[in-house]
């Protein structure tokens, strides 16, 4: 936070003041500006506070948050679990991938598909996203993500999101944020290296275009080049983006943004297990079972912008727009079942030419409202947000493969194309919270979402052209929300809040019609504080989520559904983030996650999926020392733990045992504008694995003991 003293004269006619330089909606502030007339008449003292830009404020904390609302709202006064990676974080724990950013926010875990892209969960379901606070369908799991270096901030909204969101499960939304031009000029250049000749070089400049400040820009650039663990298997990525931001008038800010990312890597899915016993491998972390020519390689293309005007009377209106394409095309070989002793297996072989197109529009209009001598909040929101992917594949004919010599064993395929698919999402829906003050210390929070989904899909060339097949729908969905805020002092506050959101299913019932929605419900209560003046913040949270509605099997109507199953999540939430003391800064939190199918077809009594422990600890220190022989040194460390987790749990098989990964860090200014680090990850070299999978893949090792030496320049 930062506070402004600006000094002008008024006249006993008018007083005319303009906010040339104020900061956008959406980075922090707080001003205060002393307005004297000419004739040394004082008048009152103007404050005004907003939501800030991590990424000029060192922080490990943001006491304001975009996510759960459309402008920035208070942590506290949020009725959710949140949490955020601020810019501070992202570079000190030099995350350099949503991968690895992810993997370290509390509550959040990360299960690896490919060396390109990932699974998330939070609270035993898959998270929706956001780009600036506006929803997108689809494009999280699954699908690659664009470079850290593009982003100010994440922030995670834990639980039911679709009073903003429309349809998704009950897990929760992360909110994308990405870095803005400013009204200063700067420059930074980060270079570094580390195991497996992994070189990387970031180069990021902003400033103003014009005098006045009206017209500013922003240029982003990171290209990386890399080896990985596993052999033979080499990655070449850049990303660049540009950001333009311009004041129409005081009050009216236009922006836009267009960026692009290339990345052309090696195909990996993880190991196979033993056919005879479903048992792991026993292989160092260096096998790799797949050729050398199987390769995967994505392309994405974002382009946004925005207008939003603040009224006189304190009000704001904005619309903004997002489209994202994605050209995702992976030649591979992998094996379809497990080895004999002698690493031998049959190995599919495949080609596919995927493309994405994912659009979102969103506008509203948010302000406070004078009732029975209280001030209210009030917000009224429309959006729309489509997603469509088509592709071609083909599907070679199996050989026998043996893991140890797949570029011997396994020949690259050739031919053409012989099937394509299309499929298209559309959603649209209208929204409205309200904030009302009812007495000083308790708030109500009440909204509601009128939503539509459509779905469908057809068969396009190469294959026979077909007809559209009609796939999920809602039609008049409504979301409710409901939360309450108890103050019980000027800074901690007391919570309980009921969400939901809702996910259409294409299973049929007796009747020919489609089942209706699921329903996850989430029951929140919780602490939340802010210490140092916001500085520091603190919550604990229990939740408890109902997946209603799910499909069940009809046991009169063979081959037909129910919505009669039913999925429990439930648990527990400790999180602390900010400066602990001058020159210490950190964050930690420990989740408590138990998920269970309590009525379903088959696994009934079982957890949601295997994969996810029960218990897990994130923790990041960084610490400064205060005395002068030795302030120029950073020293840093973290630690990530997770309980066990299995391939199955009525029979077990594959075990993941619980594991803590540890890493230090040391960092030193070389001078004012040049800062060097040295980093070790997985400091005992700790073997364990991020996926535990089938008898065919997905059986990942996670990343040995590795080192990178950084060295970043500001001006």
């Amino acid at each position: 936070m930062y506070k402004i003293m600006l000094k002008t004269s008024v006249s006993a006619m008018a007083v005319a003041v303009v906010f040339a330089t104020l900061p956008a909606f959406g980075e922090t502030a707080k001003q205060t500006i002393d307005i004297k007339a000419p004739d040394e008449v004082l008048l009152d003292t103007i404050v005004i506070t907003g939501a800030a830009e991590t990424d000029q404020t060192g922080s490990y904390t943001s006491d304001a948050v975009t996510v759960a609302g459309k402008l920035s709202t208070k942590r506290i006064d949020v009725p959710q679990s949140v949490s955020v990676l601020t810019r501070q974080q992202i570079e000190d724990q030099q995350l350099r991938t949503v991968d690895q950013a992810l993997a370290r926010i509390p509550g959040v875990t990360m299960i690896s598909n490919s060396a390109a892209q990932s699974q998330y969960y939070i609270r035993g379901f898959s998270p929706e996203s956001m780009v600036d606070g506006a929803p997108a369908l689809g494009g999280l799991n699954g699908y690659q993500q664009l470079d850290m270096v593009l982003y100010d901030r994440l922030e995670v909204l834990k639980g039911p999101a679709g009073l903003l969101m429309g349809q998704g499960s009950p897990s929760g939304v992360v909110n994308f944020v990405k870095k803005r031009p400013r009204d200063t000029f700067g420059t930074s250049i980060l270079t570094s290296y580390g195991s497996w000749n992994n070189k990387r070089l970031e180069l990021d400049v902003t400033g103003p275009i014009d005098a006045e400040k009206r017209l500013r820009a922003r240029a982003i650039f990171a290209g990386t080049n890399r080896d990985f663990y596993f052999d033979h298997a080499h990655d070449e990525k850049w990303i660049g983006a540009g950001l333009v931001e311009f004041d129409l008038t005081p009050q009216t800010m236009i922006s836009f943004s267009a960026t692009y990312q290339h990345d052309d890597g090696p195909s990996f899915s993880g190991l196979p297990a033993y056919a005879a016993t479903g048992q792991f491998i026993n292989v160092p972390r260096s096998t790799n079972p797949y050729p050398q020519w199987a390769y995967s390689r994505w392309q994405t293309q974002e382009y946004s912008g925005a207008i939003e005007h603040h009224f006189d009377n304190t009000w704001t209106a904005k619309i903004s727009y997002t489209r994202r394409l994605q050209d995702e095309e992976f030649k591979d070989a992998y094996p379809n079942s497990g080895i004999n002793a002698s690493g031998d297996a049959p190995y599919s072989r495949r080609w596919n030419d995927w493309k994405y197109d994912r659009q979102s529009l969103d506008a509203f209009v948010q302000g406070p409202i004078e009732f029975l001598g209280k001030e209210h909040d009030v917000l009224l929101g429309a959006n729309y947000a489509s997603w469509i992917s088509e592709g071609k594949r083909v599907t070679y004919s199996s050989v026998t493969g043996n893991i140890f010599r797949p570029d011997q064993t396994v020949p690259e395929p050739f031919g053409d194309f012989t099937s394509g698919t299309r499929s298209e999402q559309d959603q649209w829906g209208v929204y409205g919270q309200t904030k009302i003050n009812v007495f000083d210390p308790l708030f109500i929070m009440l909204g509601g979402r009128l939503s539509y989904f459509n779905s469908e899909s057809r068969s396009v060339l190469p294959s026979i052209p077909t007809d559209w097949s009609q796939g999920a729908q809602a039609k008049g969905e409504f979301t409710p929300y409901a939360a309450a805020i108890l103050r019980l002092t000027h800074n901690i506050n007391a919570y309980v809040s009921y969400s939901d959101i809702f996910a259409p299913q294409t299973q049929k019932k007796a009747d020919g019609s489609n089942l209706a929605p699921r329903i996850g419900s989430q029951y929140e209560v919780g602490l939340k504080g802010e210490f140092l003046d916001g500085r520091l913040q603190a919550s604990a949270a229990a939740f408890y989520i109902e997946d209603n509605n799910r499909s069940y099997q009809d046991i009169d109507h063979p081959g037909y559904f129910l919505n009669a199953g039913k999925a429990e999540s439930k648990g527990f939430e400790l999180e602390i983030s900010g400066e602990i003391m001058p020159g210490w800064q950190g964050m930690a939190g420990y989740t408590y996650n138990h998920t269970e199918l309590v009525k379903a077809t088959s696994g009934q009594g079982t957890p949601i999926s295997n994969w996810l422990p029960e218990h897990s600890f994130k923790l990041w220190q960084q610490y400064r020392p205060q005395h002068a022989n030795f302030d120029k040194f950073t020293f840093g460390m973290g630690v990530v733990a997770y309980s066990e987790t299995s391939d199955n749990a009525a029979k077990p098989v594959r075990f993941q045992d619980p594991y803590a990964l540890v890493d230090l860090q040391v960092g030193y200014d070389f001078s004012e504008s040049v800062k060097g680090t040295f980093s070790v990850n997985n400091l005992f070299d700790k073997t364990y694995r991020t996926r535990v999978g089938g008898t065919n893949t997905y059986n990942t090792y996670g990343d040995p003991r590795n080192f990178q030496v950084s060295l970043k320049k500001t001006f």
